[in-house]
């Protein structure tokens, strides 16, 4: 059995002897010490210490041992440590660092910021003189809401108003603004004819309108069709949006939208109230702007939409109206949006009434069956998205005709027809805004 020390009492033991740490006197040799060789077996005595008579170096130098073994062995190694200097030195530093990072970065994201709000402002100012040449200097301020109704907008209303200690309950009273008037046709029940008449004095973008019921359950409308007209000699009448969900027993204003339309007449009619009766009907109200006036555009020109356009009083081929429009600063007009289409076929129906020459062409190839081909409007774009072709047109590729220009046929209701080039027409030459 390997003999032991108590490295407390210097004297052998066997390693259950003790709380203590006892190790071979090999492995504290190994580890850290030379210890001598112990005393002859027969100059010991039980009890006695290590050597039988240490001197005083020898017991300082075994005592530390001990100590030191006895820390080793038993408690945990002390963390590794820098000089308080050097760890002050390495705060500053990191603090500097992290300092100056984020202030690098506060500078560097404000500097962002500028460069960006300057982006923007560019863009809103760019965005702002693009709107300007596309649209005209007024609609770059033009903004849509309520208009604010004028009892002289009625022109014309069915029935007999109703009156009463002088006060007359006319059409004129659901335009005043005035909630507390209303108008009252007085004509027999079940008449489901009531109109209003309306004449906002110029022409205007329409997308929603608005109704104030009376608030009873016998009077109140409940059905309602409206209808315009860019003309009044005669009224041209086209149907814009009908009604059949107001509802009846309140006097809260009530709006109805998704439609638009660009007129300056309209005709309001009640076909349904709440019981029959005649409509009592507090204020009606229209949600839009003013389109652009013809300020924008050259003397001659109309503004319809994104562009000026002038109809002309005589008639010519494709060829000879192409090179007028182009001689006077322009080209045949292009009409790619539905809305505008449907303005200028309300404007024509107005005026004079005949078929237009518009600046779409067919650009062909091959002959008789085998003729094949595709539109081109006068900007060089291809004819794509919406079209406003008539039921069957355009007919003269399949069949290998010679129908290569189009116009806005009266006979189609001024939906396009291919034609020949060679027929003289009446044409609308097409410029931008001023």
């Amino acid at each position: 059995m390997d003999e032991y020390y108590n490295l407390t009492t210097l004297s052998p033991e066997t390693p259950e002897n003790g709380d203590y740490t006892a190790l071979n006197k090999d492995e504290i040799q190994d580890e850290l010490y030379e210890i001598p060789e112990p005393m002859p077996t027969d100059d010991r005595t039980e009890g006695a210490d290590l050597l039988a008579d240490p001197s005083e170096d020898d017991l300082e130098k075994y005592e530390g041992a001990s100590q030191e073994v006895i820390a080793m062995y038993e408690s945990p190694q002390p963390p590794f440590t820098l000089p308080w200097k050097i760890c002050v030195i390495i705060f500053i530093l990191i603090n500097v660092g992290v300092v100056g990072f984020l202030v690098y970065h506060v500078i560097t994201i404000g500097q962002e910021a500028n460069v960006q709000s300057y982006r923007v402002s560019l863009l809103q100012h760019k965005m702002e003189n693009l709107v300007k040449n596309l649209l005209g200097v007024e609609n770059v301020k033009r903004k849509e809401n309520w208009l604010e109704s004028d009892p002289s907008w009625a022109v014309l209303a069915s029935g007999t108003p109703h009156a009463v200690d002088g006060v007359t309950f006319d059409a004129d009273k659901a335009l005043d603004g005035d909630v507390t008037t209303y108008w009252d046709p007085s004509d027999e029940r079940y008449s489901n004819d009531w109109y209003i008449i309306l004449d906002l004095k110029s022409i205007h973008d329409i997308s929603k309108i608005a109704l104030t019921n009376f608030g009873d359950t016998v009077h109140d409308v409940t059905d309602f069709t409206l209808q315009a007209s860019l003309t009044s000699s005669p009224y041209e009448w086209r149907d814009v949006v009908a009604v059949s969900d107001v509802q009846a027993g309140t006097n809260r204003s009530q709006v109805f939208g998704e439609f638009t339309v660009t007129s300056r007449y309209f005709k309001f009619t009640v076909t349904a109230t709440q019981q029959g009766w005649q409509p009592w009907l507090r204020e009606i109200r229209f949600f839009g702007a003013k389109t652009a006036g013809e300020g924008n555009c050259e003397a001659g020109y109309k503004s319809f939409g994104k562009g000026c356009f002038r109809f002309s009083v005589n008639q010519l081929s494709f060829e000879d109206a192409r090179k007028v429009c182009r001689d006077d600063g322009g080209h045949l007009a292009i009409v790619k949006d539905p809305n505008n289409h449907a303005r200028i076929a309300d404007y024509i129906r107005s005026t004079t009434n005949g078929s237009h020459w518009i600046g779409l062409q067919l650009e062909s190839f091959g002959a008789g069956a085998d003729r094949r081909g595709v539109f081109f409007w006068e900007d060089g774009t291809l004819l794509t998205g919406w079209k406003g072709w008539h039921e069957g047109e355009p007919s003269s590729i399949a069949e290998g005709g010679s129908e290569d220009c189009v116009e806005m046929a009266d006979f189609h209701d001024y939906e396009w027809n291919d034609k020949p080039c060679s027929y003289a027409l009446y044409y609308i030459c097409q410029t931008d805004n001023i």
